[in-house]
């Protein structure tokens, strides 16, 4: 999986590169980029279509994470982001969502936009840690942060 991108058509970027991209984004988003206080993640919808992520975890909890998963392995800091339908979800039943997976290049990162909301549903964000797991060569996720849901009005533009 590329870093920086998700495995779908929407796409994930820090403030710099989403400002590169000459994408509109209300001048009120360099304030949301302010530091949030404990160990904690939240979602923001920004405009109609970007929603921002924003997180902060201590480098050592996510090292005592990373030193319960397999020796020897490739372990990357990313975010999941869930795309669903329905309120009604939980982690062990994912019907009608979708995953997008942000392998982040930055270690000291503290924040994505995440491009491509689509009206009507609900999203919400893990930060955790990214390997593949060596005896079956799948790709594994192990979530140590998870933010709120945040449902997207059928009517988007009247809800920024």
């Amino acid at each position: 999986m590329k870093k920086g991108m998700s495995q779908h058509s929407s796409l994930a970027l820090p403030y710099s590169e989403l400002v590169q991209e000459q994408r509109s984004v209300p001048p009120s988003v360099e304030d949301s980029l302010s530091e949030i206080s404990g160990q904690q993640m939240h979602v923001t919808m920004v405009s109609p279509e970007i929603l921002l992520i924003k997180w902060n975890i201590s480098q050592p909890r996510i090292g005592m994470v990373a030193s319960y998963l397999p020796a020897h392995q490739e372990i990357y800091t990313g975010v999941r982001i869930y795309e669903r339908g329905s309120a009604n979800w939980n982690s062990s039943n994912s019907d009608g969502q979708a995953c997008h997976d942000v392998i982040l290049d930055d270690r000291e990162s503290d924040h994505l936009f995440f491009l491509g909301l689509r009206p009507g549903l609900i999203y919400q964000a893990d930060f955790g840690l990214f390997f593949t797991d060596k005896t079956n060569q799948k790709n594994r996720f192990c979530p140590i942060l998870r933010s709120e849901p945040l449902a997207i009005p059928d009517d988007v533009a009247s809800a920024c």
